[in-house]
């Protein structure tokens, strides 16, 4: 059986979660105090949680028309729905290669993207036309060509003089609310970062794989095929 570059933790997870999402939405929430000044609205204890993430496509609308079966498959997701997906989120550690030479490993606490899809009707193969657009107008693709998960590995032993390769995992590509890395080669990652709101990160497809800038920060939309 093939190893998987995730760690199962979930009591650790669900408290970090939480703590990590009430930082992230104090980000998100509108200065109410100013507006009520203007407009005389008492917000009182008004909370807003926003979708943090769209999951649209024409790969989920089978045939291009909208149907009672399909319709649903197009989803928004706020930052709490997607901490609170237990089984299908985890703490994943991931090598990383960028164009300049520099190895570090990642480590991400997210959801699985091929599960998320899932949900929406969609399975993910090599066949899949995937592309992830962040807030900025930034966008990572996938296809036949660049698989999201398909031969994608983490490599713990990057940086290391001999045997890089050696002892790789499976690494599904992941949605991660918090992430940390440390140059390679080392071991033991922490968490430390928050997200703004997601970071897609994913594996190597052979230790010479320049994958860093799959690294796409501030993710809020997942299209499937065509818009």
């Amino acid at each position: 059986m093939s190893k998987k570059s995730c760690i199962v933790n979930r009591s650790v997870h669900r408290r970090s979660s939480l703590v990590l999402s009430l930082i992230m939405l104090l980000t998100l929430l509108p200065a109410a105090p100013a507006a009520a000044a203007d407009t005389g609205i008492d917000y009182g204890d008004l909370t807003v949680d926003l979708p943090v993430l769209v999951v649209s496509g024409s790969e989920l609308i089978s045939g291009g028309v909208y149907t009672a079966a399909n319709i649903s498959n197009e989803k928004s997701y706020t930052l709490t729905e997607l901490q609170a997906m237990y089984d299908i989120t985890d703490t994943c550690l991931y090598s990383s290669l960028n164009s300049s030479g520099t190895k570090r490993i990642y480590i991400g606490e997210g959801v699985y993207v091929s599960e998320l899809l899932a949900l929406s009707g969609h399975t993910v193969d090599n066949g899949s036309n995937l592309t992830f657009t962040a807030s900025d107008g930034y966008t990572v693709s996938f296809n036949n060509d660049v698989p999201l998960n398909e031969g994608r590995k983490y490599f713990p032993n990057i940086g290391a003089v001999a045997d890089e390769d050696a002892d790789s995992e499976n690494a599904p590509a992941i949605l991660a609310w918090a992430t940390g890395y440390i140059p390679a080669p080392g071991s033991n990652p922490a968490v430390t970062t928050a997200e703004n709101p997601l970071r897609l990160l994913a594996g190597q497809t052979a230790i010479d794989n320049v994958n860093n800038g799959l690294f796409n920060q501030r993710e809020n939309t997942i299209q499937a095929g065509d818009a």
